[in-house]
Parts: C-alpha cells; structure tokens; sequence
C-alpha cells in the first residue's frame, strides 16, 4: 500500500476536522452565553447541521480514497464507491448536550465546554470517513473488508488495533484483547471504537494488500512487544 496516498489521505481528513472546528468556534462566539438553558437549545438545534455539511465533505474524500485505492490494487471489475450518510440528527444532539455538562458546574466553564464540543464534531466528521470506507468495503464484492490504520505518533492502544489483519467487519476493527496478531482471544470493546482526538482512519483491503510503513511500524512495535499492551506503551515511551 502506498504511505503516500496514505497520508494524502491523513491530510485531507485533518483539514476537513479543522476548518469544521473553526466554524464551530465562530458559532460557540456568536451566540449570546447569558442564558445557559438557551445556549444549549441553540447548540442542539445548530451542531448537527455543521456535522452533516463537514460529515459530507468527509464522506466525498473517503469515496475519492477508497477509489485510488482500488485502482492501486486494480482488483477487477467495476466499483464506484458513494459517501455515506451523514450523523443522525439524534446522535449529533446527545454528543452536544453531554459536551454542555461543564456549563452546569457551579461554576461554569466555558473553556471545557467548548473543548468538548469541538471534540465531539472532530469525531462525529473522522466518524463520516470511517463509515464510508466501511459501509463501500461491505458492498464491493471485491474487497476482503477494511482495517484500521493508525496515525503517525499514534497511542499503543491503536497501534495494537492497526495490527488486526481479519477487518472483514466493524465488529472486528474495533477490539482488542492478547494474542496472536490477527486472531486475538478475548474479544472486548474497544470502547466507542476511536478515542477523542483520535485521528486513525479505515482503509480498504484487496488481494495483494501489503503494510505500509506506518503499519508496518505497528506490527513490528505489536511483534517487540509480544501483544501486550503494557509492553507497547513502555516501548513507546521509550522512543
């Protein structure tokens, strides 16, 4: 797999993240913060459509990724990958009211609010390229599924997941327990399947798929490390 279309990717994605925290920021500034009940009725009613204009743009650079690397592997037949669809509208509400809660301390911040918010529309746009790629994975009858693939930089915990070679489902890109790489035993959740801030992404996989260097980087890490966790972050914090 190329590195290069890789991180080109990355890139894209991050950008899109970036500019859909920027006009959050300038919404969270335009509204008037005298009554915390009003905010968040506003919030509520506004978030959700930043995160289907943003969530779109999201989806449109995964098609166009998911198509390069198509042709990168040139499976055969004939796939044209579509974005998916945008956030609930129900979903994008409750991560807005949960991201509220420190306005209702005793004494509210406006600092952490904001620092929530932003991070719930980071997830829900990097949620949009993830459910694309997955949701086109599942219907090209061509691709042998997705996996996950971890950022430079990226927390041991994702690093371990970026070592699952049997991404034939969501289920299967979003756990983690110890083993053998690919066959992992004890099967748990691994939470909301990203973390706040977490900027892994999915990529699809066809026959002739080989590491690239930042997943090859995973493995070797997982391989020094034996598949234990613990063992990862010490090395990691070693480097």
């Amino acid at each position: 797999m190329s590195t290069t279309l890789n991180r080109q990717h990355l890139q894209l994605l991050d950008r899109t993240a970036e500019l859909a925290v920027a006009d959050l920021t300038r919404l969270w500034r335009a509204l008037p913060r005298t009554d915390i009940d009003r905010l968040v009725d506003a919030l509520a009613e506004l978030v959700p459509g930043l995160a289907a204009r943003w969530g779109d743009v999201a989806s449109v650079g995964a098609s166009d990724y998911f198509d390069a690397v198509r042709e990168f592997y040139n499976p055969g037949g004939s796939y044209l990958a579509r974005p998916g669809a945008p956030p609930p509208v129900e979903q994008v509400q409750a991560s807005t009211r949960w991201a509220v809660g420190p306005l209702f301390r005793a004494s509210p911040d406006e600092a952490a609010t904001l620092a929530r918010l932003a991070s719930s529309l980071d997830r829900l746009v990097r949620g949009a390229d993830r459910d694309t790629i997955a949701g086109n994975a599942t219907r090209d009858r061509r691709a042998l599924g997705y996996r996950r693939v971890a950022r430079p930089g990226a927390c041991a915990f994702c690093l371990m997941l970026a070592t699952r070679d049997d991404y034939s489902s969501q289920a299967a890109a979003s756990s983690v327990g110890s083993g053998q790489r690919g066959r992992i035993r004890g099967n748990q959740s691994a939470g909301s399947r990203y973390h706040d801030n977490c900027r892994c992404f999915a990529t699809p996989v066809y026959a002739g798929w080989e590491p690239d260097a930042d997943v090859q980087r995973a493995l070797d890490l997982y391989d020094r490390a034996g598949g234990d966790i613990k063992q990862m972050r010490r090395l990691l914090a070693e480097t």
